[in-house]
């Protein structure tokens, strides 16, 4: 990953909501600068509270319990989880989600959503801010993640990000900064994938559990327990 530091049913919400912020330990600085104004934003918008926002992240947080995680108590209790770092390679092809010096997690100890394997969970997005962890040899097998969880939001390819674009990622989800409320698909497409001269060659990928979900999603507008089936949608930008 290139990193470039810039200046600067559906339902309405009708309770309270959860967002949770990783920025691995091995980023700082502007990026953490960045973290934190994403889950501020976020926070900022109604119905949602922030439940964790952390420099020093843990793969435990995002694991099924069974695989030696605590994702009950912390990503799959929040129904908007970001994870920012550098991925790592598994071999054969597989791309896992890096935590720096804290480890990595692949998709074998993931399933995030009321349908994981101990019947519990509350995740309904995930953006995975890591290189490559959905290019054509690593997708299929995080498919297998999404049972509840209505969409997994990341990179095909080796993409090159700015130290604002997850504060412009909030404020595209939330209508707010001077941007209008975008779905979840199109602010994460819009954030990362942009002829601006610096996301020019991004090729971003959301695995949606279906089509539903994936063209109508809002920060304040989502099924919070969408049907879960053995078909999944794959949506690449640019296709």
């Amino acid at each position: 990953m290139t990193i470039i530091l810039c200046s600067t049913f559906r339902i309405s919400l009708a309770y309270a909501w959860y967002e949770g912020v990783g920025l691995a330990i091995d980023f700082g600085g502007d990026w953490w600068t960045d973290a934190q104004g994403f889950a501020n934003i976020i926070d900022n918008h109604p119905s949602w509270n922030k439940y964790f926002v952390s420099n020093s992240p843990l793969p435990a947080w995002w694991r099924e319990e069974s695989y030696g995680g605590i994702d009950n108590s912390v990503a799959d209790y929040t129904q908007l989880s970001l994870m920012q770092g550098h991925s790592v390679d598994l071999g054969g092809g597989l791309i896992g989600v890096g935590f720096g010096p804290l480890g990595y997690t692949g998709p074998n100890a993931v399933r995030l959503g009321y349908v994981s394997p101990d019947n519990y969970g509350y995740a309904i997005w995930w953006f995975i801010v890591e290189c490559s962890v959905f290019k054509d040899s690593s997708y299929p097998s995080w498919l297998y993640t999404l049972t509840g969880v209505h969409m997994l939001l990341g990179f095909k390819n080796d993409a090159v990000i700015c130290s604002t674009d997850l504060r412009e990622l909030a404020n595209r989800l939330t209508g707010s900064g001077g941007y209008s409320k975008e779905t979840v698909q199109n602010a994460f497409f819009h954030t990362y994938v942009a002829q601006d001269g610096i996301h020019n060659n991004n090729i971003a990928r959301i695995l949606a559990e279906n089509t539903d979900v994936a063209n109508n999603d809002k920060i304040d507008s989502f099924n919070s327990q969408t049907p879960v089936d053995a078909t999944k949608i794959i949506i690449t930008c640019p296709g």
